[in-house]
């Protein structure tokens, strides 16, 4: 009897043994690993590694959701703000990403030489509660750059400077023009001793990026702002967005 008893209790700790481990494994979302201007989703806990970066980003909670309902009319259009955490090499930080209600546009923000570009869904409707099991954190990961800031792609394997912006003749959007013009810029490549410089040339009355290649690197590329007639671009606010991939 008592071997019996013995063995029963053998038994039901394999099955336990080997059960837990795939429960475990189940309620852990999977990793993603997404390219530098490609667009990806997150569950909150699920971390996305940014492949030739050392940039991980886990989206961590949301943490307010005000956001007006679809199907009511209200007199504040809300917000919803998540917690992301970034770690890059040995460093963390933490960022509360915020987007207005009643849009269905994407959200900017900056951090160092990355621009990340968010939306959070799904949007509310009246009755319906959201759980936190069903938000999703879309992502966009791109470098932004001003006049004078180095964007290092790879681990140090690849600098890129953006140096000056050289020309800008683009039609302002509230203008009729002719030509489309365009705007130029250096940047400044650094790879392993050898240094390069390139011009990169995108024609007006577009948003759409321009590319170029570097021996086994192509860079996509869009300068903004966009001008407007009245409203002359200084140097500082010049932004080169780039998107480098092999």
């Amino acid at each position: 009897m008592r071997s019996k008893i013995f063995r029963y209790f053998l038994w039901l700790s394999v099955i336990t043994i080997l059960i837990l481990p795939l429960v475990a494994c189940g309620s852990a979302p999977p990793n993603v690993n997404a390219n530098l201007g490609e667009e990806f989703s997150l569950s909150i806990g699920q971390t996305a590694t940014i492949k030739g970066q050392a940039l991980q980003i886990t989206f961590e909670d949301v943490i307010e959701d005000s956001r007006c309902p679809s199907n009511v009319t209200c007199v504040w259009a809300g917000r919803v703000s998540c917690i992301i955490r970034i770690v890059e090499d040995s460093s963390q930080y933490r960022m509360v990403l915020t987007e207005p209600g009643l849009t269905d546009q994407y959200t900017s923000v900056t951090y160092k030489e990355y621009q990340l570009t968010f939306h959070v869904r799904p949007y509310p409707v009246s009755g319906q509660s959201i759980q936190k099991s069903e938000y999703r954190l879309q992502l966009i990961v791109e470098f932004s750059l001003s006049v004078g800031q180095t964007a290092v792609i790879g681990k140090q394997a690849l600098q890129i400077t953006f140096e000056d912006v050289v020309e800008d003749s683009r039609c302002p959007s509230d203008v009729t023009c002719i030509w489309a013009g365009r705007v130029s810029c250096i940047i400044k490549i650094v790879q392993d001793s050898s240094e390069y410089r390139m011009v990169l040339t995108e024609p007006g009355l577009t948003d759409q990026y321009a590319t170029v290649t570097y021996e086994e690197y192509q860079l996509a590329f869009h300068v903004t702002p966009y001008p407007e007639a009245a409203q002359p671009i200084q140097k500082g606010e010049y932004r080169l967005h780039l998107i480098v991939n092999k």
